[in-house]
C-alpha cells in the first residue's frame, strides 16, 4: 500500500492466525475526560535513558506510569515503562519508585530509579504503512450499531491498561490487522492524549507498542480539527471524534531479547 492510500477494508499486515473477535466499530472520544500530565522520555531516570541509548534516529517513543501498584515484600512500588523504536533496535525500559498510601491517597515516597532495560535487535528493515482511516464510530442511533457505543475494552494485564483503553478508539481495520500480526502481546504499551484550546479538543494522538516474541508493531494515529467559533464545547468535541485518523504503522521482525537487570552494589577489589 502506498503512502496516503486508505486502510479501510484492507489488512494492514497479512499473517495467518485465528482472528481475535473484535466488534467492527470503535468507541467515541467525545465524552472522555483528559487530565494529568503526559510523561516524556525526559521523565525517565538518567540511568534508564543511558541504558536505552542507541545510535540512529528515534522512529517512535512513549512513556507511561502503571495505574496500579506492585507489592514487593513490605514495599509498595509504582512502575514507569518507556519504549523507543529505532530502525534496527527496540528498547523497553522499566523504572520504579516507592509509594506510601495514607489518608490522602497514594503518594511517592522516593525518586524514580532504574530497574531494567530490554533490548531487541530488528531483523531486516521495518515496514511502514500510512493511511487515512474514518473513525467508524458505533453510534447508538445508527441502524445495526453495537449496543453500548462500541467494543468493550479487551482483557489485559494491569500494566497494559492505557493501551487497552486507547485500543477501542482506533478504527476496527487498524485493530484487526494488528491483532492478526501480534495476537497475544507481551508488551502492550501506549495511551490516548488530547490537545485542547480553551477547553475544546483540537487534536488526538494514540501511540501504542504491541509486541510478542517474534514481532513488534508501533501504531501512531493522529487527527486535528481547528476550533469553530459559535459552537458549543460538546458539539466541537463530537466533531473531533468524527474526524478521520491519519494512521502510521511500523512493523519490526525481532531477534532474541537482551535483558540488562539493574546494577548491583559496587564491590571494591583488594588492589583498587
Amino acid at each position: 500500500m502506498s503512502e496516503g492510500e486508505p486502510l479501510v477494508g484492507k489488512e494492514i499486515v497479512t499473517r495467518h492466525h485465528d482472528l481475535a473477535l473484535v466488534e467492527g466499530r470503535s468507541r467515541s472520544t467525545a465524552t472522555l475526560g483528559f487530565s494529568g500530565r503526559v510523561l516524556t522520555w525526559a521523565d525517565l531516570p538518567e540511568e534508564s535513558r543511558l541504558a536505552a541509548r542507541h545510535r540512529g534516529p528515534v522512529l517512535a517513543e512513549q512513556v507511561g506510569a502503571d495505574p496500579g501498584f506492585e507489592q514487593r515484600g513490605h514495599v509498595l512500588l509504582q512502575l514507569m515503562r518507556g519504549w523507543r523504536a529505532h530502525r534496527d533496535r527496540l528498547c523497553v525500559v522499566v523504572a520504579r519508585r516507592p509509594v506510601l498510601v495514607g489518608a490522602g491517597g497514594p503518594r511517592a515516597a522516593g525518586p524514580w530509579e532504574h530497574h531494567a532495560v530490554h533490548r531487541y535487535d530488528v531483523d531486516g528493515e521495518p515496514r511502514r504503512r500510512v493511511g487515512r482511516v474514518p473513525p467508524g464510530l458505533a453510534d447508538d442511533d445508527r441502524p445495526g450499531a453495537v449496543p453500548g457505543g462500541g467494543p468493550s475494552t479487551p482483557a489485559h494485564r494491569p500494566e497494559h491498561e492505557g493501551a487497552a483503553h486507547a485500543w477501542t478508539r482506533l478504527p476496527a481495520p487498524v485493530r484487526e490487522g494488528a491483532e492478526r500480526a501480534v495476537p497475544v502481546p507481551v508488551d502492550w504499551l501506549g495511551h490516548l492524549t488530547q490537545v485542547s484550546t480553551d477547553g475544546v479538543g483540537t487534536g488526538h494522538s494514540i501511540v501504542v507498542l504491541r509486541r510478542d516474541e517474534r514481532r513488534a508493531l508501533v501504531i501512531r494515529a493522529t487527527r486535528e480539527r481547528a476550533p469553530t467559533p459559535g459552537f458549543s464545547v460538546d458539539d466541537q468535541n463530537d466533531a473531533l471524534a468524527r474526524t478521520d485518523w491519519m494512521v502510521e504503522q511500523l512493523s519490526f521482525d525481532l531477534g532474541a531479547a537482551n535483558v540488562l537487570p539493574p546494577p548491583g552494589p559496587r564491590v571494591r577489589l583488594p588492589w583498587q
